[in-house]
This record gives structure tokens, sequence and C-alpha cells, in this order.
């Protein structure tokens, strides 16, 4: 499945696409929901990755950025993430955005990164009362494994 998606100031939203065999099912909606899910069924396989690929097109003319798991990070999208975040620091969703972009990645330094914001964000959850030893363990563990590259 690739993954898809939209942010300004206005909007905050996901577009999915999977291709399967002559039939490609796409998802989308504003981040954080479930969204709705559709499916388009075709004649053949070919005709199927036309339109898919015809898809993927038109919404990343339209300003999508993929975000797909597994490919390497995009310096557009983690550039996006992280104006937002310096944008509006007190905004716990854009901090999350990028800790879930950032947990995706293929490079573990990425992914760790990701996991330090979380697990920050974990220790301000008054939720996580029970947990905070732990996060506070594993927060230290992480700094120190990464402080040079992150702080310089």
């Amino acid at each position: 499945m690739r993954t898809f998606e939209y942010r300004d100031e206005k909007s905050n939203k996901f577009w999915n696409i999977e291709l399967q065999g002559n039939s490609f099912t796409v998802s989308y909606g504003k981040a954080g929901s479930r969204g709705q899910t559709k499916t388009k069924e075709f004649a053949d396989g070919a005709r199927a990755q036309k339109e898919h690929d015809k898809l993927i097109r038109e919404k990343t003319g339209k300003g999508y950025v993929e975000t797909t798991p597994g490919l390497p990070p995009s310096k557009g999208m983690l550039g996006a993430l992280e104006e937002a975040v310096f944008a509006h620091p007190d905004d716990l969703s854009s901090h999350m955005a990028l800790a879930d972009y950032l947990s995706e990645q293929p490079d573990p330094a990425l992914r760790d990164r990701g996991e330090f914001i979380r697990v920050q964000l974990a220790l301000e959850d008054p939720g996580q009362a029970g947990n905070r030893a732990a996060l506070q363990r594993r927060e230290k563990e992480l700094l120190d494994a990464h402080a040079r590259d992150w702080l310089g």
C-alpha cells in the first residue's frame, strides 16, 4: 500500500491506495480519522495499474506527499513536519505526526528519534503516571545513544 498526506493551514488529510490484481482500494479522509474506503475493479491488471498510477500523479500534483513506510525519508515531508512543530510548539498533533513519520523510516537513528518524541509526549501525559520510571529510563537510553547527533 502506498500512503500520502496533504497538510496546509486548513487541511490535514491522508490518501492511501493499494493495488491488487485487477482492482485497487483507495482510503482517504481527515488525518486521525478512519476516513472512507472505495474499491474499483477493472477488466484486467494492466488497466488497474494504469489508473492507479494516474491517481498517484494527480494526488502528488495537488500537493500530496508520499509517506509510504520503507521509502527513504523525504526532505520535503520531514521539513514540513519539523516546520509545523516549530510554528506550533504546543500542538501535540504536530509532534505526534513528526514522531509517526520518523518511526516509519528505514534508518534506525530516525526511528529512535521518533521513539524519543513519543516517550517525551508520554511523559507529559498524566495517564502515563504509572509508567513514568520506565519512560524516563528509555528517554535517557535514547538520549545517551544519540545526544551528540541530535544536539551537536
